[in-house]
């Protein structure tokens, strides 16, 4: 099995000012599964594992991991709200209280709930809960079986959920010592595992996550300001990766950098402005590039309304994977061309320094730290 500490950091404006500690999920995802879904909004997250060998559509196993920021309830009236959704939904439906503790100064509850369809489609529902309410968040880990699951084979789930914990910054659990060493792992900093690599990189206060989309060869993910709206966006920061494959193999960062340039100059003939900024060493040695695009005016957008657009443009080859960070603020459309801010361009590339990439190394989960050791090397 492999371990993760899912890191829940403070995506909204005010939280991590105040430096309130982080938290961590502690626990176990079986080496035979893999995400099938990841959810993320600005007060809601979720990732739905399967087994390898079955669909989303057709799955007979799940394991569903959720965080759900500023709730208001405690776990009894949260319970209680699921046992109702369960009833509306479900011809018949059970629930049964397994216990409830204080885990290392948390609250938490476990309970089996289930659910028999009138129809039978979907198929019936057998579901293992536990939820933790923790100071910033309740997390709350499903284990659903489209079966009934023999003695022998819930056994194994019910010592699962025994082993789900909460890491904060008080802490005494030996797992959770690492997250309380000073090094580049801060709150400010996120990890992130993607094909096989971490990518490293400081996470905004400023800026919460709209989303998360993947498939098999890119991943995506999108910031957007606290204070703006999801489609009329002032400033965003996107990260993307794709695996090095095709003529991504041969690609230099700046000749990826260029061609992501190259769609700004098409949307945007006669107000188009470039920039280079040059090429650099991450600090885990990975070449990469940077440069500025912006348009005057264009209409890409999807309310469609004329804006004038620039982007800070960061290109990292690492060895598996291209990475490609824009940071894109968006303004009055303008008929000619911008001058944008050089060195204020440079300063907010800065805040989200250092980035790094690390290999993922099998079975060692957050807070990564054979790679902040090899950071601390170089």
């Amino acid at each position: 099995m492999r371990l993760f500490l899912l890191p829940i950091f403070a995506l909204l404006a005010g939280i991590a000012q105040a430096q309130v500690p982080v938290e961590n999920l502690l626990l176990r995802v079986p080496d035979n599964y893999t995400s099938a879904s990841n959810t993320q909004k600005e007060n809601f997250s979720g990732i739905e594992y399967i087994p390898k060998t079955e669909s989303l559509t057709t799955w007979s196993e799940m394991l569903t991991v959720q965080t759900f920021r500023n709730l208001s309830v405690g776990l009894d009236v949260f319970r209680e709200n699921l046992e109702r959704g369960f009833k509306r939904s479900c011809k018949e439906s059970s629930s049964a209280l397994v216990s409830e503790a204080n885990e290392f100064g948390y609250d938490a509850k476990v309970w089996m709930q289930t659910c028999e369809y009138a129809n039978k489609t979907p198929r019936d529902e057998i579901v293992l809960f536990k939820a933790i309410r923790g100071k910033e968040a309740t997390y709350v880990i499903q284990k659903a079986f489209r079966f009934e699951p023999s003695v022998e084979k819930l056994t194994p789930w019910f010592e699962y959920m025994k082993k789900v914990r909460l890491c904060g910054a008080e802490s005494n659990e030996p797992d959770c010592e690492p997250l309380k060493k000073k090094s580049i792992s801060t709150p400010a900093t996120t990890v992130t595992p993607i094909f096989g690599e971490l990518f490293v990189m400081k996470l905004l206060p400023q800026f919460r996550e709209q989303g998360v989309q993947t498939n098999a060869n890119s991943f995506v993910r999108v910031m957007l300001l606290n204070t703006d709206d999801n489609i009329k966006w002032t400033q965003r920061v996107l990260l993307s990766a794709t695996k090095l494959e095709g003529k991504d193999e041969t690609l230099s960062p700046r000749e990826k950098a260029i061609s992501i340039a190259t769609g700004f100059n098409q949307a945007c003939p006669t107000s188009f402005f470039a920039k280079p900024l040059g090429s650099a060493k991450i600090a885990s040695g990975h070449d990469a590039y940077f440069a500025l695009a912006s348009c005057g005016t264009h209409t890409m957008t999807n309310s469609k309304t004329p804006t004038n657009e620039t982007a800070l443009i960061a290109v990292i080859k690492a060895k598996l994977n291209f990475y490609v960070l824009q940071w894109s603020e968006r303004g009055p459309a303008s008929e000619v061309a911008l001058s944008p801010n050089v060195e204020l361009w440079q300063q907010r590339v800065r805040s989200m320094a250092p980035f790094a990439v690390c290999p993922e190394i099998k079975g060692e989960g957050a807070p990564y730290p054979s790679c902040f050791k090899s950071l601390e090397v170089k």
